[in-house]
């Protein structure tokens, strides 16, 4: 294949052997999770198999599927987006046995070739983060008298997804170095007033109902009640 034609295929997915095809759907229905059959030793992410069958899983379909380029596109955006496989963090992971990590890095390859608000968006209601940041079942607590806040929502994951994921710490300039303000000090990108705002609007993030297939690896949901009603603003 010429290399236009090449990167069009793997972009429309046609190189993603062993990924079943149809109308599945990651968000509802896992990939390896529920399709693969369970006798095989690549089968993804089983309590039975552990982290040993992800990893194999993983190493295997990293070294020999044609869609090299999307793996390794995934693999950077693992690096980037972090979470942690280790069961022993939550409970929310150890009644889920791997399903969740597995399911989270299938997460990053449907997305790698797609935009980076789509992926932001499925990495920020994908469980798995929302347990690593401790952003699920966030919320704001008021007094019920005086209506003053005594409760402020979790900050981690609106500092991180700032920080980490997008825009940095600093300004920069088009050459990738740090903008300086009049007195050379570096411009920072967001103030903890808008770390502050922008966790407000991960507030009432919870689990799905469970269906077939365990809550965490569905993507969570916003309930109402508990999120912040209140107007934000930041990066303004």
């Amino acid at each position: 294949l010429d290399r236009p034609t090449w990167f069009q295929q793997a972009a429309n997915g046609q190189f993603l052997e062993g990924y079943p095809t149809g109308n599945l759907d990651y968000t509802t229905q896992p990939w390896a999770y529920q399709v693969w059959p369970a006798n095989r030793s690549d089968a993804f992410f089983t309590a039975e198999q552990g982290s040993a069958g992800m990893d194999e899983a993983w190493l295997r379909r990293s070294l020999y599927d044609s869609d090299q380029l999307r793996q390794r596109v995934a693999w950077a955006l693992s690096q980037i987006l972090v979470v942690s496989d280790i069961a022993s963090f939550s409970k929310e992971q150890a009644s889920a046995g791997h399903a969740a990590p597995a399911h989270y890095y299938d997460m990053l390859t449907h997305h790698s070739f797609g935009n980076f608000k789509d992926l932001l968006m499925a990495v920020t209601f994908h469980p798995l983060m929302g347990a690593w940041l401790t952003y699920r079942n966030n919320t704001v607590v008021f007094d019920s008298q005086t209506g003053a806040e005594v409760k402020i929502p979790d900050e981690n994951y609106a500092r991180e997804i700032m920080q980490l994921f997008s825009i940095g710490l600093d300004e920069l300039n088009l050459d990738g170095t740090p903008k300086l303000d009049s007195k050379g000090q570096r411009i920072p990108t967001y103030t903890q007033t808008d770390v502050r705002q922008l966790s407000r609007v991960f507030t009432g993030l919870q689990y799905r109902t469970a269906t077939a297939a365990p809550v965490q690896v569905l993507p969570m949901k916003m309930n109402a009640q508990t999120h912040d009603k209140r107007s934000k603003e930041f990066l303004g």
